[in-house]
């Protein structure tokens, strides 16, 4: 990571997968409000925070169906798999590998390529995890990237220090936000909270690499020496946060924009949907796995 494209290369992996988890939120997040206002017949799950989101696809589709696909998954194992080779390939100088710092970045991809892996294997049931394993295994990847960058900062300049131990702080604060998720489970907030960081996470590599690896001529050179730099750091860094919170605030609100104009039929059934949905009870906080029997009796009771 000593140049700018080594920055942007996992910020753009973080960014990605922040703003793909903020989208596939809400959008299953507002399936269901569809569903609970009687916008939609199609029955849907209670919403959950998931830290996979796999696509839905569509009845006439090629892969699955109408059922689900992991391709964020996917991209993971690949994009992390890019990122090792790309980290072992410019490690070597002179035919030995010298560059320790990308033994490091290797390792950081390694593992979240892991638990891509993981939620392959969870996602095709070829093993049988336990529950919330997603997170699990997630949080796995980012204490391993936490440690990595505590021990990453040895002779580097106050600034190139500083710089990094807000990331350090970042993760700290997404692994907390994390653990509050998997205690409510159905909390959206928590949801778009830890997006929120993820997503301010690969914005700050970004800007990382253009304080330390100015990519364009045009570009302030920082004085890594002065004092002044830090402050000025900690304040571009409020600044992505605060950004990145109205960018997620901007997209639920044009999301949601559907359920301010139901539609002319939404009325029709409403009745027998707030009775059906008054029926469901409190079952989603029964771990008897008894939701999709619910939704297959809302179902048959909407055919007949």
């Amino acid at each position: 990571m000593g140049t700018f494209a080594g920055h942007a290369l996992p910020g753009s992996f973080f960014l990605m997968f922040g703003i793909w988890s903020t989208i596939f939120q809400l959008k299953k997040y507002y399936r269901r409000k569809k569903y609970e206002l009687g916008f939609s017949g199609y029955p849907e799950p209670v919403y959950k925070n998931q830290f996979t989101t796999p696509i839905r696809c569509s009845e006439r589709g090629c892969c699955c169906k109408g059922g689900e696909f992991p391709l964020d998954s996917l991209l993971k194992v690949s994009c992390c798999g890019i990122g090792i080779i790309g980290e072992v390939y410019t490690g070597f100088h002179d035919g030995k590998f010298t560059y320790l710092t990308n033994a490091q970045h290797s390792t950081m991809f390694a593992m979240f390529m892991l638990a891509g892996i993981f939620e392959l294997l969870n996602f095709y049931k070829i093993f049988s995890f336990f529950r919330c394993c997603d997170y699990f295994f997630n949080f796995l990847a980012i204490v391993t990237e936490c440690v990595l960058f505590a021990f990453h900062l040895h002779g580097r300049t106050p600034t190139d220090i500083y710089v990094h131990t807000i990331l350090i702080y970042v993760l700290i604060v997404l692994i907390v936000v994390g653990l509050c998720e998997v205690v409510f489970l159905h909390s959206l907030t928590a949801g778009l909270l830890r997006s929120v960081i993820i997503i301010a996470q690969g914005s700050w590599f970004w800007q990382v690499g253009a304080i330390l690896y100015p990519p364009l001529p045009s570009l302030p050179a920082w004085d890594e020496l002065a004092i002044e730099s830090i402050p000025r750091s900690t304040n571009i860094f409020i600044w992505h946060v605060i950004c990145v919170f109205g960018f997620v605030c901007l997209t639920a609100a044009i999301m949601g924009i559907p359920l301010r104009n139901p539609p002319a039929n939404a009325s029709v059934n409403r009745a027998d949907q707030r009775r059906l949905l008054a029926e469901e009870g409190d079952v989603d906080s029964d771990n008897s796995g008894s939701e999709t029997e619910i939704l297959e009796m809302r179902q048959w009771k909407t055919n007949y």
